[in-house]
């Protein structure tokens, strides 16, 4: 079976899954852009709701829900842009409040520099995620790539957990897209998280524990963003 028609496969369920991250203002400014126009693209293309917590805390919850398709889009797009966000802060100073100058002695690099992701994760299943002896994490880290930390304390006033995503976009997206048919086989399906939209991850939704079991896809790359 081919790629597309795997996707195709997956997708056919019509179950959605959903996938929140943390972020800073101005990390989280990069995907919205000038009047949401960049937020607004990515929900085009991908068909995934991409909703973004209001302003009033530093750190910001992106929350991403759709079929295992959109998803996949959805974070190819949004690891894209928040990979031109870093290489464009790492090479570039601004002198006296004016334009951004390219940073003196800064050499021009073939291969973008590593980001990171913070990923909010129901502590129900982080035992999933990570397998007996480590072995799931293990088996996700090397089909994306990228390398996955699950913290062993939960975030300030909740049940979730924070897993720290490094890696190429590409990578990132990888290991997001494995994470999530993870979770989703397990039972973190949108419907399960309840109507409304966390505000920060000190409200955010306890997703119950399952036993179900779940399996590891091969990458696909037909849908992340070039």
């Amino acid at each position: 079976m081919d790629c597309d028609n795997l996707t195709k496969d997956l997708d056919s369920t019509e179950s959605h899954i959903t996938v929140r991250l943390i972020m800073q203002g101005k990390e989280v400014g990069s995907i919205i852009g000038k009047k949401g126009e960049i937020v607004k693209r990515f929900r085009e293309e991908s068909g995934a709701k991409i909703n973004i917590s209001d302003g009033s805390c530093p750190e910001r919850v992106v929350t991403v829900t759709g079929s295992t398709t959109s998803l996949l889009r959805a974070f190819g797009l949004i690891t894209k842009k928040f990979e031109e966000f870093h290489e464009l802060q790492n090479n570039h100073v601004v002198v006296g409040g004016g334009q951004p100058l390219p940073t003196p002695g800064t050499p021009a690099s073939s291969s973008p520099s590593p980001i990171t992701f913070r990923l909010i994760v129901p502590a129900s299943q982080c035992g999933s995620l990570i397998g007996k002896g480590g072995c799931k994490i293990k088996e996700i880290r090397e089909l994306s790539g990228a390398s996955i930390q699950v913290a062993s304390d939960m975030l300030p006033n909740s049940t979730e957990r924070a897993v720290t995503i490094t890696g190429t976009a590409e990578a990132i997206t990888q290991a997001v897209y494995q994470m999530a048919l993870v979770m989703m086989e397990n039972g973190a399906l949108s419907h399960m998280m309840g109507p409304s939209l966390p505000q920060s991850f000190t409200s955010l939704a306890h997703v119950p524990p399952t036993s179900s079991p779940f399996r590891l896809i091969s990458p696909i790359n037909s849908f992340i963003a070039s």
